[in-house]
């Protein structure tokens, strides 16, 4: 009965963040960064961020308790997924933390848009490691 609760609150949170993270960054970004430029949106997409990782870090312990506390024996595959979700998602919070000391905090803009936009390009790099990571975990649980 637990493990079928389990199981079930896992995909939940994993279904959750994987479309969430899914429809944010291919529909609300780009429409708000159209409608309101980047500097606005970055405000939002910051707050919005922090709702993504905790999904993501909700998912991966979920994850790692479903395959670790599974009676059939512990899985390779589920474990590896959790572990990469849950380091995926502590590198993105911690560059989300650098991202944010190079905001002028008054003005909530850049102090140097060039090295800003160098971690930031490297944020959007885990968030696709991350994705990937969500997508093969779909995969090959439930396909």
């Amino acid at each position: 009965m637990i493990q079928g609760l389990a199981r079930t609150a896992a995909l939940a949170a994993l279904a959750i963040w994987f479309g969430g993270l899914t429809f944010y960054g291919g529909v609300v970004v780009p429409l708000g960064t159209d409608r309101f430029g980047a500097a606005e949106q970055g405000i939002v997409t910051r707050d919005a961020t922090a709702w993504l990782h905790g999904l993501a870090a909700l998912a991966a312990a979920g994850l790692g308790y479903v395959a670790w506390s599974n009676p059939a024996g512990r899985r390779r595959g589920p474990l590896l997924s959790a572990l990469l979700l849950a380091a995926a998602t502590g590198v993105l919070v911690a560059l989300h933390g650098q991202l944010t000391r190079q905001l002028d905090p008054i003005a909530e803009t850049p102090l140097d848009p060039a090295r800003f936009y160098q971690w930031h390009r490297a944020y959007l790099a885990a968030t696709t490691a991350q994705w990937l990571v969500g997508l093969v975990t779909l995969q090959r649980r439930f396909l």
